[in-house]
């Protein structure tokens, strides 16, 4: 019988010492986000529901840690100062204390090198926790841990020991601030605290004008740009949560903001770049620096002074031919570089432009950071890191969240670019990621980006180590405290959305799409796929419905904002639908039945009012999301497109409420077209999106010129344009390629877009991808003449004075494998102009203005 029992012994023992831990670590179903280095299961459990805690310190500076303890007391149940706690939670740094270091000798906890400056040590037995580390950092996060562990638990949590220390030194989250939405203070600590709980530690926020300094306050948002006075307040209270405050300011292109003040016009090039050839360019960065730089924790200051295209024109050409891009930059960077000294910062920069033009690296400091970044997920990221650790500079991996012009940050792209970009920079032995959040379009909401940053916490911390097979269920537990799995299965629900052609991505161009036509213009509507995007969107609902997040509940209303704005999006394009087929009924019936006209008439005028009371409400909403997180400003420039909808609702309700009353004055309704309602079907994937240059001259009209304007870029039938790009012609004048995203469904309305309209031409590209070398059917429509180049070659010409129609010329069009960029020249001598195109027998997945062939 003794036998029997010491054999027992040992079974439970090695179940719960061996196989345990080993499953623990293979199923990773401890709520941690992230996920710490190293977990070992102990035997028994840390209950705490109806116990009291004592919080111990063995530290010197136990102001630093004066947020952790508060953030235990709000945790648990503590003891007062006259009361003995059932359990203990003690937190020490042995070289501090003796008889904490006696603690953990008896414990076994061993501060390895590699626990460094922020690990620590986390050992929960049945009576005590003990959290040891080398500094107040680390104890912080070892406190963060032990939070998450508490809210994923019913209440006790396993016994254990973790090790965990980050992979990376430097782990920042940047927030665009600049291009729409500016957060107000509470929400600006609101990310500090969301941060610090993920252990980021490092927060900057992108900067062009929104800084109110005394020197230059004249270009600073008022009411809403922060002042010098909110950034030490915001550093200082970061630093409470260990995390450092980052500089940030915009020394170089994206100027445009500051120099749209004519006060400082002067000092740029193009409206777009500060010059490096006005003298008084570095007295405006010098005095900004002055007063920004003492306001942040951090020694680094990032200048960014990314995508300078516009180097090498205006007054920047002489120097630029004489000494060459890569030399002139430097010769910026170097200037500015010497004024943060002063400040004793260390400099941060993107590396596109270094990247490009390499003599640069050779000539920039080698204490600068470099701030590596891309996007996009790759199986290799060697090109943006390999040629900066070769040339000698400290490296950061900046992957990216992109609000940039979309109603939903693209959170599986984001994702996937995170892990890979992250793990193959810790590979390369980079020293941080600076984590990327961009909002230009202005209509970004930061509560939908949280996911991506939980991705980024996760792997700046962990590397490789974190569990990406569970990190949803984990993120759920630790972060909103959720068992259900609701909140991220309702996100990659939501982002099914941008499988469908109908929601373009979900870029927020779908928003401003026509719905509802102009005053005597027909307008297709499109409704394929439309009942699917309702689909989701339900299912979505429910979703956020049966979820139970406990912790920050107010994130799921930015999810179930998004799903009602194309629900209603969805549904404005089937009302218009209805609305106008009721209205062709009336049309039909007046004559000999007028009680059913009046009443196809009623129910049309009802449907469009239920309609446009549902983008009241959705305005309404949107307006109460964003002021939870920002300032008023910039919120005008959103709401805008919500209020056009409406008014435009509302006119349609007034005429057709003016039909109605001539109807009863024995009157013959107006056409279609005289109350927005001359609305027809339509079916197809037009191509929508295009790089567009132009107008350039053209005195043969309709029936166009056989002059090559794009000569200087290899010629018209082998061009291969970006958006940004400038031409020059050889008389001077210069033509700019801009990015074209048509609003109206299967046209693209020259006449609207150029200000020059008459004995014209345009030149419009796209990029198309092949899998194989084949040819396809091409159909287009133009107003007046075209022609079509490709690879090359002049694959198509219809020199013609017309309107336009769709689909009107079908022609064979050869595309080899990879990437083909096609060019329309598009004609015009008066009245109408414009064009459309499209494949119609492909399968075409299509992004702005590159489309994909599957």
């Amino acid at each position: 019988m003794k036998k029997y029992n010491y054999l027992l012994f040992i079974m439970i023992y090695l179940v719960f010492n061996v196989i345990l831990p080993d499953q623990l670590q293979a199923n990773d179903k401890l709520p941690l986000v992230p996920y710490p280095q190293e977990l070992e299961k102990k035997w028994g459990n840390f209950k705490f529901s109806d116990t009291k805690v004592d919080i111990d310190l063995a530290v010197n500076d136990t102001a630093s840690l004066e947020t952790a303890v508060k953030q235990l007391k709000d945790q648990f149940t503590t003891v007062t100062n006259r009361e003995k706690g059932d359990q203990e939670i003690i937190l020490g740094i042995p070289s501090d204390d003796k008889e904490f270091k006696k603690l953990c000798r008896q414990e076994n906890i061993e501060l390895s090198n590699k626990i460094g400056n922020e690990g620590y040590i986390l050992k929960i037995n049945r009576d005590k926790v003990i959290i040891a580390a080398n500094t107040t950092s680390g104890l912080f996060y070892g406190v963060q841990t032990l939070r998450q562990l508490v809210r994923g638990a019913e209440n006790k949590i396993s016994a254990m020991v973790i090790k965990d220390w980050p992979e990376l030194k430097y782990r920042i989250l940047q927030d665009d601030i600049s291009r729409g939405p500016i957060p107000t203070m509470d929400f600006l600590k609101a990310q500090v605290r969301r941060a610090a709980e993920l252990k980021l530690n490092g927060l900057s926020y992108y900067t062009e004008h929104v800084v109110a300094t005394e020197s230059h306050g004249d270009f600073a948002p008022a009411g809403a740009a922060l002042s010098i006075e909110e950034i030490e307040e915001l550093s200082d209270y970061a630093q409470k949560y260990h995390i450092k405050l980052i500089g940030n300011f915009q020394s170089f292109g994206h100027f445009e903001k500051i120099l749209a003040y004519p006060q400082y016009r002067h000092l740029g090039e193009f409206n777009r770049m500060l010059s490096p050839v006005v003298p008084e360019s570095y007295d405006l960065l010098a005095d900004i620096y002055s007063e920004m730089a003492p306001a942040f924790g951090s020694k680094l200051f990032n200048v960014n002074c990314d995508e300078t295209w516009d180097l090498g024109r205006g007054r920047t050409k002489d120097i630029v031919d004489s000494l060459g891009i890569a030399r002139v930059y430097a010769n910026h960077l170097n200037k500015i570089y010497k004024e943060l000294q002063k400040h004793d910062k260390k400099m941060m920069m993107w590396s596109d432009i270094a990247l490009e033009h390499r003599k640069a690296l050779e000539l920039i400091p080698k204490d600068v950071v470099m701030l590596a970044w891309v996007y996009d997920p790759l199986d290799s990221y060697e090109q943006y890191l390999k040629p900066l650790k070769e040339s000698g500079f400290e490296v950061m991996v900046c992957p990216g969240i992109l609000n940039s012009n979309r109603l939903m940050p693209e959170l599986d792209v984001a994702r996937d670019n995170i892990v890979s970009f992250v793990n193959e920079g810790i590979e390369r032995d980079v020293k941080g990621m600076l984590l990327t959040i961009w909002d230009d379009g202005g209509m970004a909401l930061f509560s939908r980006d949280w996911y991506g940053v939980g991705w980024a916490a996760e792997s700046s911390w962990s590397g490789k180590n974190g569990k990406s097979d569970n990190f949803n269920t984990r993120f759920n537990k630790a972060v909103y405290q959720d068992k259900t799995g609701n909140y991220t299965s309702s996100i990659f629900k939501l982002l099914e959305l941008a499988d469908l052609q109908p929601t373009e991505e979900m870029n927020d161009k779908i928003l401003k799409r026509q719905f509802i036509p102009d005053l005597r213009q027909n307008l297709r509507i499109n409704l394929t796929d439309w009942d699917k995007v309702l689909k989701i969107c339900d299912q979505t609902d429910s979703l956020l419905e049966k979820s139970r997040t406990q912790r920050y509940t107010g994130d799921l209303d930015y999810l179930d904002f998004t799903a009602d704005q194309y629900e209603l999006l969805a549904e404005s394009r089937f009302t218009m639908v209805s609305a106008a087929e009721k209205y062709r009924q009336a049309l039909e019936k007046q004559k000999n039945d007028i009680f059913k006209t009046r009443e196809q008439l009623t129910e049309a005028r009802s449907e469009i009012g239920e309609i446009k009371a549902e983008w009241i409400e959705n305005k309404n909403e949107f307006a109460t999301l964003w002021l939870r997180e920002n300032n008023v400003y910039w919120l005008d420039h959103v709401l805008i497109h919500y209020q056009e909808r409406v008014d435009k609702l509302e006119d349609i309700q007034n005429k057709l409420l003016e039909a109605i009353d001539d109807l009863d004055k024995g009157h013959y309704l107006p056409p279609p077209g005289e109350v927005h309602l001359d609305i027809t079907s339509a079916e197809g994937k037009y191509f929508q999106g295009w790089l567009i240059c132009g107008p350039f001259p053209n005195p043969g009209g309709a029936y166009g010129t056989d002059k090559d304007y794009l000569e200087v870029m290899g010629g018209q039938a082998n061009a291969e344009p970006f958006a940004g790009e400038t031409i020059t012609l050889p008389d001077g004048e210069e033509y700019s390629w801009h990015k074209y995203s048509s609003p109206i469904f299967g046209k693209v309305n020259l006449k609207k877009y150029f200000n020059e309209t008459e004995m014209v031409l345009a030149y419009a590209t796209c990029r198309i991808k092949s899998p194989v070398d084949q040819t396809v059917t091409a159909s287009l429509g133009s107003n007046d003449g075209v022609q079509v180049f490709i690879n090359g070659e002049k694959v198509y010409e219809n020199l013609v004075k017309r309107n336009l129609g769709l689909d009107e010329d079908k022609f064979e069009l050869p595309l080899k494998k990879g990437n083909n960029y096609m060019t329309l020249k598009i004609f015009q001598g008066k009245g109408g102009w414009g064009f459309s195109f499209r494949l119609p027998e492909e399968d075409v997945e299509m992004h702005k203005y590159k489309y994909k062939l599957k």
